[in-house]
């Protein structure tokens, strides 16, 4: 397996790259007349559990190219989180041995959920893009949980990343094994999916076309098919979105 996946990744993987500089783009705000953030520091902490989960395949939301673009299309595999009749869309592409994408789902994404997500003003993808095999395995094991259970999935391997990277024995795998097995997929059906070429060829098609879109580190955001290039917190996100 292990042999399989270093095969399959041979050649695509991209060294990861800096951030560039914050952009504008000046246009009425979505969420009202001024550009100005509007963010709640008191918001009550808003479970990933609680919020509506979109199977994009379930949902017949897939059109017949299968085309993920720039939020302008979705793949069979893609998880919506939130309202699906949200005016705005955050696509995030990470990876989950990313340190950055590790600090941003532990440090920024919760007061997103609780101010955007929440509120019904965002919908969110998370994608997998994979920097290394260790990750790439990971998103594997997290497309074969239902589609309700991956956005907690996600959630818990980034906030155990500390403990499971840094394993004295490099078995990066036992503890994300066992977060999909409590998350309910028996450990034979995670063995077969998790072996499934055509899976895997999906995810990694998906990570080529990122590079289309202009992606090469993670994590990458796009807002309403814009690249996103600010910090990632809650402040910076919504003054870009009542820009657009």
């Amino acid at each position: 397996m292990k042999k399989m996946m270093v095969t399959l990744l041979a050649g695509v993987l991209l060294s990861v790259t800096g951030v560039g500089a914050a952009s504008a783009f000046f246009h009425k705000s979505l969420f009202g007349g001024s550009d100005e953030a509007s963010v709640d520091s008191n918001a009550s902490m808003t479970e990933i559990s609680a919020l509506t989960v979109t199977s994009a395949a379930a949902a017949g939301l897939v059109g017949p190219g299968n085309d993920g673009g720039l939020g302008t299309g979705l793949y069979d595999f893609d998880v919506i989180l939130g309202d699906m009749d949200a005016p705005v869309t955050i696509t995030e592409y990470a990876s989950m041995t990313c340190g950055h994408c590790q600090a941003f789902h532990a440090n920024d994404f919760q007061p997103i959920v609780d101010n955007l997500i929440a509120t019904g003003k965002v919908k969110f993808i998370y994608r997998d893009y994979p920097l290394d095999n260790v990750a790439f395995r990971l998103a594997v094991m997290g497309r074969c949980l239902p589609a309700d259970k991956q956005p907690l999935y996600t959630k818990q391997i980034y906030a155990q990343q500390p403990t499971w990277i840094s394993d004295p024995n490099n078995d990066y795998f036992k503890i994300p094994t066992q977060i999909a097995l409590d998350l309910g997929v028996g450990q034979a059906e995670l063995d077969a999916c998790v072996a499934n070429e055509e899976l895997q060829n999906k995810l990694l098609r998906a990570r080529k076309e990122a590079e289309g879109l202009g992606v090469n580190s993670t994590p990458t955001i796009f807002i309403n098919n814009r690249q996103y290039r600010g910090d990632r917190t809650i402040g910076d996100i919504t003054r870009f979105i009542n820009q657009l």
